[in-house]
């Protein structure tokens, strides 16, 4: 059952559908958790996380997918190298 939340969790990341740890976009962008922030910190185009409690962070999906439909653009490769390897290959 748990890789089918996965799944579900990975599609919904796609679609724009609700909220995702930091743990879930290092999955989905096939880097790490420190990567993620990193990018939340150093480059304006990757959103920034949303605190939604006292130690509880997440992304909002329709604030990736804005961030995902922008990597379909060429330059995209060269400023997210890490995410251009796996996503421009991939359909979206």
């Amino acid at each position: 059952i748990k890789r089918i939340e996965i799944m579900n969790a990975l599609d919904n990341i796609e679609s724009g559908i609700g909220f995702s740890t930091d743990a879930l976009l290092a999955r989905f962008f096939d880097t790490t958790r420190k990567t993620i922030w990193e990018w939340s910190k150093t480059r304006e185009e990757f959103p920034n996380p949303v605190k939604i409690g006292p130690n509880t962070t997440r992304w909002n999906n329709a604030e990736v997918k804005v961030f995902l439909d922008s990597l379909k653009h060429p330059e995209a490769k060269k400023v997210f190298p890490a995410a251009g390897a796996r996503l421009m290959n991939k359909p979206l």
